[in-house]
C-alpha cells in the first residue's frame, strides 16, 4: 500500500471519528439543555409563597369561600388538579387556612384583619387528620402556646373578574413572622 493510500485512510478515520464527537457533543447539550427548560417549567408553576423561619413553600392553587360574612382562603402547596373537595388525595401537602369575618365585600385595596381562623399545616397523607403538634400556626388550641397567632394582615393588592393578587403577614406568639403572597385565581 503506498504511503499516499494510508495517509488518506487515516486522515478519513480521523474525519469521521470528529464528525462522531461533534454530534455527540451536540446531542448532549441539546438533551441537557432541554432537561433544564422541563425543570424551569415545573418549578415556575407556583403562583405564590409563604415564608416561615426562613424556609419558604410555593402557593401553587387557592380555594376560596364565603358563608355570610366568613372568608376563607384556603392555600395550598399542589396544584389545583391535586385538590378533589379541599382534600389532596396525591401527596403531602402544606395548607395554609385563613379565615375573616368582614361584612364588606372584597374587593381591591380591601385590608382583613379580624381572623376568624387561622391554621398553616404540613399535612402527611399516609396519617390521614394532622393534630396540632404539626402545625406551624394556629389561633386556637393545641399544646404548643408558641404557635399561636397573635396579629394577622391580609391585603388584596388587585381582584379582578376571578383573579386576585394579594399578600399576608402573621406574627406567632414566639415572635416568629410568617409572611406570603398569592397571584392567581381566586
Amino acid at each position: 500500500m503506498k504511503k499516499t493510500q494510508i495517509i488518506k485512510k487515516s486522515t478519513m478515520k480521523k474525519q469521521s471519528l470528529l464528525k462522531f464527537l461533534t454530534l455527540f457533543l451536540l446531542s448532549v447539550t441539546t438533551i441537557s439543555c432541554s432537561s433544564e427548560s422541563d425543570n424551569d417549567l415545573t418549578q415556575n408553576d407556583a403562583n405564590g409563597k409563604i415564608t416561615i423561619k426562613n424556609k419558604t413553600y410555593d402557593l401553587k392553587s387557592l380555594v376560596y369561600n364565603e358563608f355570610g360574612n366568613t372568608k376563607e382562603f384556603t392555600f395550598f402547596n399542589v396544584p389545583e388538579t391535586d385538590i378533589n373537595s379541599n382534600e389532596i388525595v396525591k401527596s403531602d401537602y402544606l395548607r395554609v387556612l385563613i379565615s375573616y369575618v368582614n361584612d364588606q365585600n372584597i374587593q381591591t385595596g380591601t385590608v382583613l384583619n379580624v381572623v376568624a381562623r387561622c391554621e398553616i399545616s404540613l399535612i402527611d397523607v399516609n396519617k390521614g387528620t394532622v393534630n396540632s403538634e404539626e402545625f406551624l400556626l394556629y389561633d386556637s388550641g393545641g399544646s404548643n402556646p408558641d404557635l399561636l397567632l397573635e396579629t394577622s394582615e391580609m391585603t388584596i393588592n388587585n381582584l379582578q373578574d376571578n383573579m386576585v393578587t394579594l399578600n399576608f403577614n402573621f406574627k406567632r406568639a414566639d415572635g416568629t413572622t410568617i409572611t406570603g403572597n398569592y397571584n392567581g385565581e381566586l
